[in-house]
């Protein structure tokens, strides 16, 4: 990988995305970088993170008093910056907008897409990439955090008898966000300039 542009060479981009990651710890204490996420949020249209990324944010002193939500195991990092965490895999707070742990950075997207360019392109992206936002784990839905490893519950082996869906992190009421919103006779039916292709579902 090779650095093709710096941060000074986009000091004003319509559209701020902060991935999560590790490497979000360390930038959460980077005065440079958080001055430019500062600066930036001043002039973009929507200022945005997916998972631990809302940390930055949040460091950058943009979340304070405000609701957000990141990856479930980093809920409580949040609070020491003003944040006001809640547990939905989408936060809107004005032009900010942040995501839950890792796949929810694609109803965010979905969302962002929605509002840049209308609900048709968002129809057509979803359909593109075959996006089911109700996701089930053996056909259930996960319904709690997991619990700690011990003999009573194997997080190693799923085909065990003892490793539950009920067992694993359970999906926050908005999980059906892009379901609700492009439902499937939308879907189907979208043939626009958004989705070139025509698709029929069995």
């Amino acid at each position: 990988m090779s650095l093709i542009r710096s941060l000074a060479d986009l000091p004003e981009p319509d559209v701020l995305v902060v991935p999560g990651g590790f490497g979000t710890r360390a930038l959460m204490h980077d005065a440079p970088f958080l001055d430019w996420i500062r600066h930036v949020h001043d002039h973009s249209t929507w200022t945005t993170s997916v998972c631990t990324g809302s940390l930055v944010l949040a460091a950058a002193g943009l979340l304070d008093g405000r609701e957000a939500t990141t990856h479930w195991l980093q809920t409580e990092l949040l609070k020491p910056y003003g944040a006001l965490p809640v547990s939905q895999r989408v936060v809107r707070s004005g032009k900010i907008v942040t995501a839950a742990g890792v796949s929810s950075g694609i109803d965010m997207a979905l969302m962002l897409a929605a509002e840049i360019a209308g609900d048709r392109w968002a129809q057509g992206i979803q359909l593109g990439i075959g996006v089911r936002p109700a996701a089930t784990v053996r056909g259930r839905f996960a319904r709690t955090p997991p619990r700690p490893r011990s003999s009573s519950w194997s997080a190693r082996d799923p085909t065990s008898s003892r490793s539950r869906a009920s067992d694993l992190p359970r999906p926050p009421k908005d999980v059906a966000y892009a379901t609700s919103r492009f439902s499937d006779a939308t879907i189907s039916a979208c043939t626009s300039a958004a989705c070139s292709c025509t698709s029929s579902e069995s």
